[in-house]
């Protein structure tokens, strides 16, 4: 038997250095990189989403290069709430030329913000643009970003056009039914690949996230990882792993607990 490599399934979510800074509660500023936060998570895979525009187009190329160690890069085609709408799939597939290591691409804030704009042929057809590669590259995947409380929208057309779905709990109370969420996307979308995404921050209450439930998340995913219910964890964000914040520090532990464990 094939022993699953845990620590190939984690992933870090990455904005630019100081990306929440005087938002969301934060006093204290952020200084780390993308590239310094998954270093420091102990994690070789990263989502590099854009954040209030932010980086801009003519700055990828840079940070690419610096994603250049890490093992698998997806890149945001449209990215947060407050980001344009406008999707850069041939800006990413062009990037993707010179750097290999990206492998797909994903839509954040999608269901809320972006589903009226778009209609689930308009996503095929961005899949579509994405297998058909004219060069000798690789296919790049199609990620989406799914909040539980977007669960009773009419998502599931669009979720059969998409690779991959990240599934997301905004507020931590609502960790309580962490399980009965992950069952309804699973009932809806029973053969998709699917990915947990764990907020290392109370974002939706602009507060810490409490240890217990950082715990609760990476033991739910840890089980769905060793059944194979999904195919990766995603940890956000780093632009708070330099904040000396406990959830980070006991997510950063546990990274370490796995790496020890597998060798």
């Amino acid at each position: 038997m094939v022993m699953l490599n845990i620590l190939d399934k984690l992933w870090l979510w990455t904005h630019v250095a100081g990306g929440v800074n005087n938002q969301y509660g934060f006093k204290e500023g952020s200084k780390i990189s993308p590239a310094e936060a998954a270093s420091y998570m102990g994690v070789s895979n990263i989502l590099f989403v854009r954040l209030n525009n932010k980086p801009e187009v003519p700055e990828y190329s840079k940070y690419a290069a610096s994603f250049k160690k890490l093992n698998r890069v997806v890149w945001s085609i449209i990215g947060d709430s407050a980001s344009s709408n406008e999707s850069e799939v041939p800006v990413l597939l062009e990037l993707s030329k010179k750097f290999p290591n990206i492998r797909g691409v994903i839509m954040d804030d999608f269901f809320s913000f972006r589903m009226n704009a778009y209609k689930p042929q308009d996503i095929a057809n961005i899949r579509r643009s994405l297998s058909n590669r004219t060069d000798a590259g690789h296919k790049l995947d199609l990620w989406v970003t799914l909040y539980t409380h977007e669960l009773d929208l009419a998502v599931k057309p669009y979720l059969d056009e998409c690779d991959v779905t990240t599934l997301w709990t905004w507020h931590s109370e609502d960790l309580a039914r962490l399980e009965m969420n992950f069952a309804k996307l699973k009932k809806m979308c029973p053969g998709s690949r699917k990915v947990l995404g764990c907020y290392m921050y109370d974002f939706g209450n602009s507060k810490p996230m409490q240890v217990e439930l950082m715990e609760k998340q990476c033991r739910f995913g840890l089980d769905l990882l060793k059944t194979g219910e999904i195919e990766g964890i995603i940890f956000l964000a780093s632009c708070i792993c330099d904040l000396r914040l406990d959830a980070v520090e006991w997510t950063k532990k546990w990274i370490d607990s796995i790496k020890s464990s597998q060798g």
